[in-house]
């Protein structure tokens, strides 16, 4: 009797500890960056967590020790408990499929569960537990990594516990949250420009043109002083130059290019010349690839064209800077 209350005691911590590493690598693993910042920031258990998390090979290595274990381990006590309660092989079949019932349930799918939905609060109760073990089982962790190292090195691969963080665009809005909500942080103008900059791959150039209809215009064979006119009537630094219609544009016109000709009285240069040439974009191009071109390029503004290749309208890097700050 009293050997089935140790065998009970130990298959029963097993599974404690089996379900502990199952809640451990999912809470430890699912900490976004900002939220790890914070909980290191406020300090005690949360700076246990973040030295983990810097070393996520040995952590994960703990877990994956104290697991296997912990099932070999509780399997090996079932079949004991049951040893001679059952005929054989009645008895190893039921400790088999009874246990895995039970792994399933209660150490892999009800832990992950809880694990996902209050990653926090089942860090906090893992780190210490985790740490500990993984100090206790130095030796064995050491010997594993080497092997491994090794195995990596044959492959072509480089071994090592580092690795590269993946910064998520949740992960920036979490920390726009985070940065908006704490004492001295951003103000709630700033974090909308952020969450601005962050949805410009949602928008189409074709949602913050303007239409063709607003579009100011000079056609190629208007004189300079016509053209110069309408530059300052506008108030336009930049005006598109066609040919025969709007939808033939042939250039951009530059303010400065068109004072610079008008200073050495070269009335008779024709705006052709004078047009710098025009980026043409289709209306379902992303705003936040476009804006890359207008900087790679070192250009402001761009005809955007339909689907049928006339012009739709046009956009400037200043419509898409309103976008972000609404």
């Amino acid at each position: 009797m009293n050997t089935q209350w140790v065998e009970g005691f130990i298959l029963f911590l097993s599974l404690i500890l089996a379900a502990m590493s199952a809640a451990a690598e999912t809470a430890l693993t699912a900490l976004s960056p900002a939220v790890l910042h914070t909980m290191q920031e406020q300090g005690g258990v949360g700076k246990i967590i973040a030295a983990l998390r810097r070393d996520p090979n040995r952590f994960l290595t703990t877990i994956l020790i104290v697991s296997s274990t912990s099932l070999i381990v509780s399997s090996s006590m079932a079949t004991l408990l049951l040893a001679g309660a059952l005929p054989k092989p009645w008895d190893e079949l039921s400790a088999t499929v009874g246990l895995s019932i039970i792994v399933l349930i209660f150490c892999e799918l009800t832990p992950k569960n809880l694990a996902v939905r209050e990653p926090r609060q089942v860090s906090r109760l893992v780190a210490r537990p985790v740490r500990i073990f993984s100090v206790a089982l130095t030796p064995i962790l050491i010997v594993m990594a080497t092997v491994v190292g090794g195995l990596m090195r044959i492959f072509g691969q480089r071994g090592g516990s580092h690795t590269v963080p993946i910064i998520t665009e949740d992960d920036v809005r979490s920390t726009i949250t985070l940065a908006e909500q704490s004492e001295g942080g951003i103000s709630e103008e700033d974090a909308e420009r952020i969450e601005g900059i962050l949805d410009l791959d949602k928008v189409a150039v074709g949602q913050v043109m303007r239409p063709r209809v607003d579009i100011k215009a000079v056609p190629v064979s208007m004189p300079l002083m016509d053209a110069l006119d309408v530059v300052l009537r506008e108030g336009h630094s930049r005006i598109p130059v066609y040919e025969d219609s709007i939808d033939r544009i042939v250039g951009i016109l530059y303010d400065k290019d068109l004072l610079k000709y008008l200073r050495d009285d070269q009335t008779n240069v024709s705006l052709r010349q004078i047009a710098r040439p025009a980026i043409f974009v289709p209306e379902s191009k992303h705003a936040d690839a476009l804006l890359r071109e207008f900087q790679r390029q070192k250009v402001h503004l761009a005809i955007v064209f339909d689907e049928y290749g006339g012009t739709a309208g046009l956009v400037t890097i200043e419509d898409i800077l309103e976008e972000i700050v609404g």
